[in-house]
């Protein structure tokens, strides 16, 4: 949710910026909004980008196990080819800073992003650490996930070649835990 909320309001000072840069514009801020509005619409596209994704993860996670009860909120954690989506992006803007990076080097950072095959999610609950545990113990709601490893605060399940990580983190501060989703898919 936070992730529209910038959203919106990047988009608001793109719609400023292409006013004072290209409707209205006074000579001396002209370069600076027509700059500012090509930034904004960037900003406001991917925090859109990112609050759908964020919207979505509870839906990506259901597709793999069953989320923990009584969530109250949750974070997803931007893939390695959508931060080199993004990196590939902004080198296109004039003036970015990233012409020190050759070819090679761009081409070597995007096939390993693309290789890296793991999602991320956190996910938060009122849940205690070992309640979280105890109801993914439990055989039904871990649907075809067998567990691997399990401890206290930490559980790696393992599915043919895939393996989700769960580990959980009380945040005394909010009064809630943190539980941490790792998916990663091995060699195929």
């Amino acid at each position: 949710m936070t992730g529209l909320v910038l959203s919106a309001g990047c988009a608001g000072l793109c719609a400023l910026n292409v006013y004072l840069g290209f409707v209205r514009p006074p000579r001396v801020l002209r370069h600076y909004a027509q700059a500012g509005a090509i930034v904004f619409f960037l900003l406001a596209f991917f925090s859109a980008y990112f609050g759908w994704r964020e919207f979505r993860a509870v839906d990506e996670l259901a597709a793999l196990i069953e989320p923990v009860p009584e969530v109250v909120g949750v974070l997803y954690v931007s893939t390695a080819g959508e931060i080199q989506a993004i990196a590939r992006a902004m080198e296109k803007i004039p003036g970015s800073g990233r012409a020190g990076k050759t070819q090679a080097e761009r081409r070597r950072f995007a096939e390993k992003a693309e290789s890296v095959r793991t999602r991320y999610w956190r996910v938060d609950t009122t849940l205690s650490s070992e309640s979280v545990m105890g109801f993914y113990r439990d055989q039904r709601n871990r649907l075809d996930w067998e567990i691997g490893a399990d401890s206290e605060l930490f559980l790696a399940l393992r599915r043919g070649s895939e393996t989700l990580i769960i580990y959980t983190q009380h945040d005394r501060l909010r009064s809630i835990t943190e539980v941490w989703y790792l998916h990663s898919h091995g060699d195929e």
